[in-house]
């Protein structure tokens, strides 16, 4: 995945993204939820001045074997950037 496709989803309002994807198979989401973080972090890599900050959490209930990877990724631009965490978490219900 690179920057470019993260920036042409569906889902930006200004300089902010939230989207999800839904899966039945977990690792398939924990390895989405990867290359996001691995993406973000390289372009993080050649910013200048501001940066992205990515934060993912997954969800779902394992009975059902329904997953949802909520994906939030703010970026800073030339306004005062303090870096902040990218992060992820999961909540999985049994």
């Amino acid at each position: 995945m690179t920057i470019r496709k993260i920036l042409s989803l569906k889902g930006w309002s200004g300089c902010e993204l939230n989207c999800e994807f839904e899966e039945t198979n977990l690792k398939a989401l924990e390895e989405k939820a990867t290359i996001f973080h691995n993406t973000i972090e390289r372009a993080n890599k050649t910013q200048v001045v501001g940066g992205y900050v990515i934060e993912t959490l997954i969800t779902g209930i394992e009975k059902e074997n329904n997953y949802i990877l909520h994906v939030k990724i703010n970026y800073y631009g030339s306004n005062k950037y303090e870096h902040k965490e990218n992060s992820h978490r999961q909540k999985i219900y049994i």
